[in-house]
């Protein structure tokens, strides 16, 4: 396979350009709906019978300003993502807890409340239903 002669950081490559190309991808189609969404709203509202068609590019200009701005946006977000650093993995002897740190683990902390007064020895959960 040459994904092992690569290693890694192809893997981590082809990622990236995955979502560049799937970006791109949601930019245009927002650019489109953004643009059917304004002349058909300007149609509706507007645009009464027996008038010319208005021009299209304004509404055009709109959609592709609307798909730029989201493009432009998520490539931010993923070269932000792209220039942190991962965190240092801890040690093995920080990641696991003792006994002092959680506590005591009995089952008497798990035990659902009963009150003395009450018939049948129903918790406040049981009244409820």
């Amino acid at each position: 396979m040459k994904i092992r002669k690569w290693g890694k950081k192809a893997v981590e490559y082809c990622r990236k350009w995955g979502k560049v190309v799937e970006y791109s991808v949601e930019a245009l189609l927002i650019g489109w709906f953004a643009y059917l969404f304004a002349y058909q709203n300007y149609l509706l509202y507007r645009w009464h019978r027996g008038l010319e068609l208005p021009q299209k590019l304004p509404f055009i200009l709109v959609g592709s300003l609307a798909g730029l701005l989201f493009f432009v946006y998520e490539i931010g977000q993923l070269l932000k993502a792209m220039s942190r650093k991962p965190p240092a993995p801890a040690a093995p002897s920080e990641t696991t807890a003792s006994e002092e740190e959680t506590g005591p683990a009995n089952e008497s902390e798990f035990a659902s409340p009963v009150s003395d007064g009450e018939e049948g020895g129903q918790g406040p959960r049981d009244k409820a239903f």
